[in-house]
C-alpha cells in the first residue's frame, strides 16, 4: 500500500513503478495527460475533504479509501502566478485539465463546474492498476486513462 504525507502541497513526479524510465507529463497542446519517456510533470495532490479532526500537518497520510484531487501546474504557470488546473476524467476517461476557478465546495448551481469537479474526484488507491494507457507496446506520447481496460491499469509511485 503506498502513502504519502500531506506536510503542504507537495508537487510530485509521477512515474511508473515498473518502467522507472517514464513519467506522466502534461501536454498544453492537447490538455491531456500522457506518459513520456522524455518529459515529465509535476502534479498536487490534495484531498477532497479535511480530516474530521486536528492533526499536525507531518501526520497527515493518505490512504487507499482517500478521496483526493490532482493537480498540474508547470514552470510557465508557476512564473507567470497562473493557478493550478484540476486533472478531471474526460468522457471517453482519459485524463484532462481544467480551470480550478469552479468552485469545489459550491452546492452545483453551476450543473457543468459540478460535473467537472465530480469528474475530478479520483480514490488513492487509484495509483495502484487505476490508472494506464490504452496501448502498453508503445507508451511514449500515449495519453493516460482512469479505470479498468482489458490491459489494466499500471502502478505508480511519487517522486520529488
Amino acid at each position: 500500500m503506498q502513502m504519502i504525507t500531506l506536510l503542504s502541497p507537495i508537487r510530485f513526479y509521477i512515474r511508473s513503478a515498473i518502467q522507472r524510465n517514464l513519467y506522466w507529463y502534461y501536454n498544453a497542446d492537447t490538455n491531456s495527460v500522457e506518459i513520456s519517456g522524455a518529459y515529465k510533470t509535476k502534479f498536487t495532490i490534495q484531498r477532497t475533504t479535511p480530516l474530521p479532526f486536528d492533526c499536525r500537518p507531518e501526520d497527515d497520510i493518505l490512504i487507499n479509501e482517500d478521496d483526493i484531487y490532482i493537480f498540474v501546474t508547470t514552470p510557465e504557470w508557476e512564473r507567470e502566478k497562473v493557478p493550478d488546473r484540476m486533472i478531471i476524467r474526460s468522457p471517453s476517461m482519459h485524463l484532462k485539465a481544467v480551470d480550478t476557478a469552479l468552485n469545489l465546495d459550491d452546492s452545483g448551481s453551476d450543473d457543468g463546474k459540478a460535473k467537472e469537479a465530480e469528474a475530478g474526484i479520483f480514490r488513492f488507491n487509484m495509483f495502484d492498476r487505476g490508472f494506464g494507457v490504452s496501448d502498453v507496446r508503445s507508451w511514449d506520447g500515449k495519453r493516460v486513462f482512469a479505470g479498468t481496460r482489458l490491459n489494466g491499469g499500471e502502478r505508480w509511485e511519487f517522486v520529488q
